[in-house]
């Protein structure tokens, strides 16, 4: 998925990866189409979730097996939804592949001080054992990519200004990024 849809035309289908989970919402989406196993009853609620958001909408999904095996597995996972029988999900630790992508997403906008974010990450139950040293690793990371493209300049996205806030200076860069990360505004045009 990529940029907005021209103006007047209705969007008639999406077409998304496994990135449908992390909360890509449009309202006109009636109903989702998981095409193969959905590997999950949780995940095939949170997919069916992104279908009909507004209030007294229902959300539909509909299980597209490609193969027998996943046949059988969309039944017993329309079983489980029927009885309510959801596997639970326990939260991930300290995943420092979000971790990042926070950084970088608080660096577009007003940028961020590191002992401050620090402090509201620590407070998240997944990063709450979170060590000086893999938050100091995260900065690099976001700063100059990590050891692999440390030696290239143009790499270096996110950088430290004169008052210690953490931003992208180059707008150029800044505006691919949040093309790339934020692909479900209807107000940004990124072609």
């Amino acid at each position: 998925m990529g940029g907005a849809r021209p103006e007047g035309r209705p969007l008639k289908a999406v077409v998304a990866t496994s990135s449908l989970d992390l909360g890509v919402d449009f309202l006109p989406v009636e109903r989702v189409l998981q095409i193969g196993s959905p590997k999950g009853v949780a995940r095939l609620l949170q997919r069916a979730g992104r279908s009909g958001h507004a209030p007294g909408r229902p959300s539909r999904v509909t299980i597209v097996p490609t193969h027998t095996l996943e046949l059988v597995e969309a039944a017993a996972a329309r079983s489980a939804v029927a009885a309510g029988r959801v596997e639970s999900r326990r939260a991930p630790d300290k995943p420092l592949d979000v971790l990042v992508q926070h950084l970088v997403t608080l660096a577009l906008g007003t940028g961020f001080r590191d002992d401050e974010v620090l402090a509201e990450i620590r407070s998240a139950w997944s990063y709450r054992e979170l060590t000086d040293e893999e938050f100091a690793w995260s900065l690099d990371f976001v700063g100059r990519g990590g050891e692999a493209l440390r030696a290239y300049p143009e790499y270096h996205r996110v950088m430290r200004d004169a008052e210690g806030i953490y931003r992208v200076p180059d707008r150029r860069i800044a505006s691919a990024i949040a093309c790339r990360s934020a692909p479900s505004s209807p107000t940004r045009r990124c072609w």
